[in-house]
């Protein structure tokens, strides 16, 4: 479900991309035409063929990189106390 998502954002993100940097010259049908397949990838939820190049190797690669940062401690481990001297 996550794949889904994130190639959908990434869709929608490739329509604003293109209808602001054709602003001028995309007539209204093709601006509702690219929305159109917004809408088909929403509503045909269903996995397409892996390929070389996809946004979701990008994401597994954040997302392992998240995932690695979030593990690491905050705060360095406190000395042992075993090893310390005692004072009498």
């Amino acid at each position: 479900m996550t794949e889904i998502l994130i190639a959908s954002s990434a869709l929608i993100a490739a329509v604003f991309a293109i209808r602001f940097a054709f602003r001028k010259t995309l007539s209204a049908r093709l601006r509702y035409a690219l929305w159109g397949l917004v809408l088909l990838r929403l509503l045909l939820p269903v996995q397409l063929p892996a390929a070389d190049f996809s946004v979701l190797n990008g994401a597994r690669t954040v997302q392992t990189q998240i995932i690695r940062f979030t593990d690491a401690p905050i705060f360095p481990a406190a000395p042992d106390a075993s090893g310390a001297s005692t004072r009498s």
